[in-house]
């Protein structure tokens, strides 16, 4: 174990021979690592940069969430929200549904009174009503 309780290389792939082998496995691990904060930003900025149609339009479907559909016509759909970017799960489910009308109902996770917050929601829900003017969105 290191320093803060984490297990090294050599407990988890057993020892390391050569300076190059270990070299290559915290190269790897730093990929691995910068990868996935890439994905974390991707799914709070990418559902508002896609397009809303073409070869581009569902670069976002690996955006994990949480949505309960909770009547199909109307089409009504529960889902929490919150962090810096707080509709992006919003976005990215409109998308896919912005020919058809739908009600989103919106519980926010956490707050949402920081002002950086509310300037980009602000801006946020401008952007989604011009985009998907059929969809209504009720804060919880």
């Amino acid at each position: 174990m290191d320093k803060d309780g984490h297990e090294t290389f050599e407990e988890m792939v057993g020892p390391i021979d050569s300076a190059l082998e270990r070299f290559w496995l915290m190269t790897a691990r730093h990929a691995s690592q910068r990868l996935g904060r890439l994905k974390f930003v991707a799914a709070k900025r990418l559902p508002f940069a896609l397009p809303l149609s073409g070869p581009l339009s569902h670069l976002d479907s690996g955006i994990r969430l949480a949505a309960y559909v909770l009547s199909h016509d109307p089409l009504l759909i529960y889902t929490p929200i919150g962090g810096e970017r707080p509709l992006n799960s919003v976005v990215a489910i409109g998308r896919r549904l912005a020919s058809r009308r739908a009600v989103f109902l919106l519980m926010p996770s956490w707050t949402l009174e920081r002002p950086h917050v509310v300037a980009k929601l602000g801006r946020d829900l401008a952007w989604y009503r011009e985009s998907f003017s059929l969809h209504e969105l009720i804060f919880l």
